[in-house]
């Protein structure tokens, strides 16, 4: 029997760690409605793999890749809310 998964928020990942996204937690407010459909409309949805490209420094944005196809660059702040669920190296997604 294998060890439970590993979740964190996206900005706790490492550089080309695979994860898939379990979760977005925001406020019940239009600010965090307003996240949930920007983070929608740049792929970032529930069960999407995720892997960290690049961070810029003082804690700047993350460049990430979504579903191994697509690039996108969101704030720290945005991914502090969103749940990751890690995949491990010899699991595919």
């Amino acid at each position: 029997m294998g060890s439970p998964p590993e979740t964190c928020s996206l900005d706790l990942l490492l550089k080309e760690e695979r994860a898939l996204v379990s979760a977005v937690k925001t406020e019940d407010n239009r600010d965090g409605r307003a996240l949930r459909v920007r983070l929608n409309a740049l792929g970032i949805n529930l069960g999407k793999e995720v892997s960290i490209i690049r961070r810029a420094w003082l804690d700047g944005p993350i460049l990430l890749r979504v579903n191994q196809a697509t690039q996108v660059a969101i704030r720290r702040s945005e991914a502090r809310c969103v749940i990751v669920t890690k995949v491990k190296a010899d699991e595919q997604a």
